[in-house]
């Protein structure tokens, strides 16, 4: 064995080290039992539903969205068909259960570090500094058990950080299938979270290496044009969300001077929230703002202050630019999150820790001391609220018996609402339900069965399309539900109804669906 590939196993060994050492320690710590992983968010639970019906229906499940407005092509939710098919696809490989995703998530973010070690060459010594920084590093630590889709996140990051590294290592020129790959790579990266397009502009700039002033217009005008086109592409495949930068979309419609009212309005409420730390997850995102602004700072100096010390040919100068991939990389999700949705609570640190990931990696490769001080410094010093936030939400996540309880109620509702892959009407299998379901680990939702679709309903709308709808006391009220819809059970939260506007062909029969079950 050379020396080169020995010194490639021995970084590879030592990060595993590291990794298995803190693992052990989080499990034993909180008394961790990965079997047991039962979604909580409302996120996680669509997250989950959707790769399950991948799982049972492919692309023929029921419609998944809010208020019951479909996405223009296939059947996902808001944010998208990438991740349901990613985890269906592989659920359909080695089966599918309710831990399916945390699993899948860790295993290919593992795939991912192998590959950025291996590819990149990394020495033992530097090997040891990322396995350090992944021990203070906070936010892996919580989405490792505690989250269904972030560790995915912080693998796409890791991949493109490998891109740009061997993209960073050519000095001359970069063939053209390299670049293509790259687009494509940061194309496919949108798919999966449409905040990753920002990376088309430090992509543009690596690649096409400006020299003069007046090229980085038209460079920067492509790395739009081609954004916009996958962003576009992300618009089809996900169902509306009425979130922030949607109200911030209909405003500009209204008026110029009403959208610029409503950006004006978050920025206010953002400048506080900055330095803003009222409690454990405040910390929290202070810290990572704190992270995020002190790098964007040094970024900005290295970025100018290298070309200048090195000298340049009049008219033919250009910011150095590993330190203009951090620069942007870094800046750019904090300045639209800044300008157009908000830095509240843990999503400061869920969509600012991805990017965060991606420069860290960098700075290990290119030992770049300083900024990995910062970082490591900003962790540290939140590192104990981390661990009490670490032990309340995997307290949610991890409830002994959860996993059978659902699985029983999923048998049992499947009497009263089977999916039927014959149906041409994907409405015929999409259930129909208030958020107020969201509240608590509510049994209900666990139970129905994959292959139906999900329709959130964020206020109640006056006609349904749904087949079956799931009502609390003030839905059943606004739609007069023992009027107009068939009973089929009262369930945790609510009551079970048959839509039977809708022209599909199943109809339980209530009336023998009604005996206790030992009696059936």
């Amino acid at each position: 064995m050379s020396f080169k590939l020995q010194s490639r196993f021995v970084s590879l060994g030592v990060v595993a080290l590291v990794l298995i050492g803190l693992h052990t320690y989080l499990i034993m710590r909180y008394e961790i039992q990965p079997m047991e992983y039962a979604p909580f968010w409302s996120d996680e639970f669509m997250y989950y539903h959707q790769a399950g019906t991948v799982v049972t229906a492919g692309l023929n499940g029921g419609y998944y969205n809010i208020n019951e407005q479909p996405a223009p092509w296939l059947r996902f939710y808001a944010w998208g068909a990438m991740l349901p098919l990613t985890y269906g696809a592989i659920g359909k490989l080695i089966g599918y259960e309710m831990w399916s995703i945390p699993f899948i998530n860790y295993s290919l973010f593992l795939a991912s570090l192998v590959a950025y070690i291996w590819f990149t060459r990394l020495k033992p010594r530097d090997a040891l500094v990322l396995a350090g920084m992944m021990v203070v590093f906070f936010v892996q630590r919580l989405f490792a058990y505690t989250s269904y889709v972030e560790l995915l996140q912080h693998a796409i990051a890791t991949l493109l950080a490998l891109g740009f590294f061997h993209l960073l290592q050519r000095e001359g020129n970069i063939p053209w299938g390299w670049r293509i790959g790259m687009i494509l790579a940061v194309g496919l990266a949108t798919l999966y979270r449409m905040t990753w397009a920002v990376l088309f502009i430090p992509l543009f700039l690596v690649m096409f290496r400006p020299t003069k002033w007046g090229w980085y217009l038209p460079i920067l005008v492509g790395a739009g044009a081609v954004a916009l086109v996958f962003i576009a592409l992300v618009e089809q495949l996900s169902s509306p969300d009425p979130n922030k930068i949607h109200t911030l979309v209909i405003n500009f419609g209204i008026s110029f001077q009403l959208g610029l009212q409503t950006i004006w309005d978050m920025v206010k409420i953002n400048l506080v929230e900055v330095f803003h730390a009222e409690d454990v997850v405040g910390m929290l995102k202070v810290s990572t703002h704190i992270q995020v602004l002190l790098l964007m700072g040094l970024s900005a100096v290295y970025a100018i202050w290298i070309p200048l010390r090195r000298g340049f040919k009049t008219g033919e100068w250009a910011l150095d630019r590993e330190w203009l991939v951090h620069f942007l990389n870094i800046s750019l999700p904090f300045i639209i999150m800044f300008l157009i949705y908000d830095l509240f609570g843990e999503r400061s640190y869920r969509n600012l820790s991805v990017p965060l990931w991606l420069s860290l990696l960098l700075f290990v490769s290119y030992r770049r001391w300083i900024p990995l001080a910062l970082i490591a410094v900003a962790n540290l010093v939140v590192i104990n609220a981390a661990g009490g936030y670490f032990s309340n939400i995997t307290g949610l996540h991890y409830q002994p018996g959860m996993v059978a309880q659902a699985q029983q109620a999923r048998l049992e509702m499947e009497a009263y609402m089977p999916f039927m892959p014959n149906e041409t009407d994907p409405w015929c299998n999409t259930v129909a339900f208030p958020t107020s379901f969201f509240d608590h680990h509510n049994i209900t939702l666990y139970s129905i069965p994959f292959g139906h679709g999900l329709t959130t309903l964020w206020g109640l709308t006056p006609t349904l399309k749904s087949r079956y709808v799931l009502v609390d006391e003030v839905a059943k009220e606004f739609y007069q539900a023992d009027e107009k819809w068939v009973k089929l059970r009262d369930v945790e939260g609510g009551e079970l109804y048959l839509n039977p506007a809708t022209s599909c062909a199943f109809t339980p029969d209530v009336a023998s669906l009604a005996q206790p079950p030992q009696s059936q």
